[in-house]
């Protein structure tokens, strides 16, 4: 990222590549979870079904919402080193 930075990348290019390259891991985990949770609610149908009414969806979005909310600071986190040290301490390698 240093290098990127010292070469005239700004963090808003940054940022934006970082969280696009993370976006798409997310999403294929989203999606990953959506299809194991419905083969596992075909499967156990009769079980789940008392369960899963309508008061289960606010559950279900808040739940949804507060991952990927995670996943965005946790991929935001990282950056922040470089974004608030000057250039030459990534470069040279600096703590």
């Amino acid at each position: 990222m240093s290098k990127r930075m010292a070469i005239g990348a700004k963090r808003k290019d940054i940022l934006k590549m970082m969280l696009s390259d993370n976006l798409r891991v997310m999403l294929a985990g989203i999606l990953a979870g959506v299809a194991l949770s419905s083969l596992v609610f075909f499967i156990f149908q009769d079980e789940l079904f008392a369960y899963l009414t309508w008061f289960a969806v606010p559950i279900l979005i808040c739940t949804a919402l507060l991952v990927i909310s995670m996943s965005l600071i946790a991929s935001f986190m990282p950056l922040r080193n470089y974004f608030n040290k000057p250039i030459i301490h990534g470069l040279r390698g600096i703590d």
